[in-house]
């Protein structure tokens, strides 16, 4: 079992910070804003564009390269419907991981483990014969315009580093590819991991208790506006809030010896016995 570095709370209270601040810091002296469901929907419309630019032009999509490779016996209906079997077991699995105990949790990700490796050998080998398609090149320039969005020269998000789309659109490639790894570097951070940590430390939840039945008020701001980081955390802060109130016990005190691991461990050891209470309470 790995041990808590007494640094983890400090690099897990940055992190914190930077939730909900709404915006992190790069180390090339930038930062980045993250984005709220709102303007996640403007990189959709964006793509969108992207795309009917690409059709024009006459680059093929996706389901057009897939009926000539079907035409020819290069691809087929079977494996399609085989990757659409391994996304929806990867999804089972991961909704029933939460909600069973921990011992039972080592065979479900070896589960998950073995059908994304096989979801990915064959979504491998449909993208090497579908080759360049519309769609990829939208996600693409999608990715670029998501980047622009980002990207600001002050904490509070208010000074775009690029005026423009055009502006950004106009860089040379290695430059963009800059901003972009940058920006992968920064929301690293930000993992599931680390906020099903912060969700479940004393240091969130004592704070939250204080707004749990009014949420926005916790930043002064409309649910819409809220980043997907902060909905994110306050949704797993609201459940551990409600596994406290109805638990036998208490979670194991996070100290050096103590990882963070083992406190969402509890947390979710809880859920899962309270989801069985409720299902044996309505087939009862």
């Amino acid at each position: 079992m790995a041990i808590t570095k007494p640094l983890e709370i400090n690099e897990l209270k940055m992190v914190y910070q930077e939730i909900i601040e709404g915006c992190s810091r790069s180390r090339h002296e930038f930062f980045i804003k993250h984005l709220c469901e709102i303007e996640q929907i403007e990189v959709i419309r964006k793509r969108l564009e992207f795309l009917q630019y690409y059709i024009s032009q006459g680059i093929p999509t996706e389901a057009e390269r897939l009926t000539q490779l079907k035409a020819i016996d290069d691809w087929s209906d079977e494996k399609d419907l085989d990757i659409l079997s391994y996304r929806q077991t990867i999804s089972d699995n991961e909704k029933m991981i939460i909600t069973v105990i921990p011992q039972q949790q080592a065979a479900i990700q070896q589960m998950i483990a073995d059908n994304r490796k096989s979801l990915f050998q064959l979504l491998f080998e449909k993208r090497s014969l579908i080759g360049m398609t519309a769609e990829e090149l939208s996600e693409k320039d999608g990715t670029y315009f998501l980047s622009f969005l980002s990207l600001f020269k002050d904490r509070e998000c208010s000074k775009p580093i690029f005026e423009s789309w055009e502006e950004f659109e106009s860089l040379e490639e290695d430059k963009m590819s800059h901003y972009i790894l940058a920006i992968d570097e920064v929301l690293e951070r930000l993992q599931e991991t680390n906020i099903r940590k912060i969700s479940a430390l004393p240091f969130f939840l004592n704070a939250f208790s204080y707004c749990k039945e009014d949420i926005p008020s916790f930043l002064n701001k409309p649910i819409a506006r809220l980043t997907n980081y902060q909905i994110h955390l306050f949704s797993l802060g609201a459940r551990n809030i409600n596994i406290l109130s109805q638990a036998n016990g208490s979670p194991p005190e996070y100290f050096d010896n103590v990882p963070a691991e083992e406190v969402i461990k509890w947390y979710d050891m809880q859920y899962s016995l309270l989801v069985g209470k409720q299902k044996q309470a309505r087939q009862g």
